[in-house]
């Protein structure tokens, strides 16, 4: 395998793997939090996903391990 090759598995994995975090987050806002937390609680913290929404490349959205893992296993 040469260098040009890993270097475009790497790119297709790092765009596949962003991929994949949107559609979770996609899931969880859209159809988790709104069962688990209400509307209004939604609201009261403005988590509410509209069409409108749009990313902001100069936020974190790092979370750490330990955090998601308790909240994947708060739905089990």
């Amino acid at each position: 395998m040469n260098k040009d090759t890993k270097q475009q598995d790497e790119i297709l994995y790092e765009e596949s793997r962003k991929l994949v975090g949107a559609e979770m987050q996609n899931i969880v806002y859209e159809e988790f939090l709104p069962i688990v937390l209400g509307e209004t609680e939604l609201r009261k913290h403005n988590l509410v996903v509209s069409e409108a929404t749009r990313y902001n490349a100069s936020m974190d959205l790092s979370i750490r391990n330990e955090f998601a893992t308790v909240a994947f296993r708060f739905g089990h």
